[in-house]
């Protein structure tokens, strides 16, 4: 990934309810979703791969529904667009 402050990545996804399974089981899960995340993120060299795997880590291994995530240029203008879980496959 660039060393440029010009990428920042918002981001949104729908988490849906989780009926059972303890507090701690999804806490713990989630710590390993995010140190792969961040594994990702050390990585990476391209912004538009790391926000698409990104994507697929969220929706694969926390359950959410979709995630999206967009790269915005230094002016907020779109610069890609990447999202997963959109009708059960990804966009």
């Amino acid at each position: 990934m660039s060393n440029s402050n010009e990428h920042r990545a918002p981001s949104g996804g729908n988490r849906p309810h989780r009926p059972s399974g303890s507090s701690s089981e999804h806490t713990l899960e989630f710590l390993k979703v995010l140190r792969n995340i961040n594994h990702l993120i050390i990585t990476a060299t391209d912004p538009v791969q790391l926000v698409r795997h990104v994507n697929q880590t969220l929706t694969e291994h926390l359950d959410y529904y979709s995630s999206w995530i967009a790269l915005l240029d230094s002016g907020n203008r779109p610069v890609a667009l990447e999202a997963s879980g959109f009708n059960g496959d990804d966009a």
